[in-house]
């Protein structure tokens, strides 16, 4: 991509001899390559080897290329892989906290984004990415980061959902699978939800409630009143109505999002107000609409550290 212009896809195709071939890769050897073993793989290679060659898997139509004594044209195979160390490695890039993970949880939080948008609402190109956008069972569209090879009879791909959390390898078939996942996905997701933070919840001394529901796939606050106050009600002019609960991106603290009703849903106005728009006001060294989850000896509770209160299931 060169200035402002359009990202095109280019495979540096050059026909070569055999003798060129081999000369390229007498001087550049492939055993010359990085080592596999950063990347948890016990099968990774770029040749193929008397060792690999009983477990190499052949297409059985398009195969005139690869079902062949290759000879020189060995790395024409590209990476020789399996499901179990692409596994491995589709874990860090799941969860870029586990301690074996390769990249850390910035790096990865920039790596995952478009450089670019094509027009049809559906496709966008990242850097290694190609980017497509499918909808959950509730209509929202999620991206799934993928990288797809194809070379005569023989596919692969490797492609994730970093927001549902699950990833798909395909080797040797086109994949048509996260039509199929998804929905597994999102019903796993509200299942798990609705366990840890569904319910009705109050204090230990009968003056503090909240509803909390999963609707659609999102947490929502449908009642939230705090020493006889109507949180929801004060947050949203005086009118008392449900209200989303946003991750913070910290592990079971969530903000209530109030947005600005008179500009919530325009689309050209300010910087967008469910976004930007939060922390209302501070009390006890905590911004107001700001609430946690804890876990204390198996039981979940409801902490809102603005108020100093703490509210369990009942």
């Amino acid at each position: 991509m060169e200035g402002t212009g359009l990202p095109h896809y280019h495979s540096k195709d050059v026909p070569l001899d055999d003798e060129q071939i081999l000369d390229s890769v007498s001087k550049h050897p492939l055993s010359n390559l990085p080592d596999f073993e950063p990347l948890y793989s016990n099968t990774g290679s770029f040749q193929v080897t008397e060792e690999n060659r009983e477990r190499l898997a052949v297409a059985s139509t398009d195969n005139d290329v690869l079902n062949v004594d290759l000879k020189a044209m060995n790395a024409s195979y590209g990476m020789l892989s399996s499901i179990a160390d692409l596994s491995k490695l589709m874990q860090t890039f799941l969860d870029p906290n586990r301690p074996e993970s390769l990249i850390t949880p910035s790096t990865l939080r920039e790596w995952l984004r478009p450089v670019h948008a094509w027009t049809d609402e559906l496709t966008e190109v990242g850097l290694l990415w190609e980017i497509v956008k499918i909808p959950d069972t509730f209509g929202r569209q999620r991206r799934i980061y993928q990288k797809i090879g194809e070379f005569n009879g023989h596919y692969s791909a490797f492609a994730f959902n970093p927001t549902s959390g699950f990833g798909v390898i395909a080797l040797m078939t086109v994949i048509e699978a996260f039509e199929h996942f998804q929905p597994v996905f999102d019903r796993l997701q509200v299942k798990t939800v609705t366990k840890e933070y569904a319910g009705t919840w109050k204090s230990k001394d009968g003056e503090s409630e909240a509803i909390i529901n999963v609707e659609s796939g999102s947490l929502w606050a449908h009642k939230f009143d705090l020493k006889g106050n109507d949180i929801l009600s004060v947050l949203r002019e005086d009118r008392s109505e449900k209200m989303a609960l946003a991750s913070t991106g910290r592990k079971r603290e969530f903000r209530l999002a109030k947005g600005y009703r008179p500009l919530t849903g325009w689309r050209h106005w300010g910087a967008m107000p469910y976004w930007v728009i939060n922390s209302p006001g501070h009390c006890c060294g905590a911004p107001v609409d700001i609430i946690y989850f804890s876990d204390d000896c198996g039981e979940m509770v409801l902490n809102v550290p603005s108020a100093g209160v703490s509210l369990r299931r009942v």
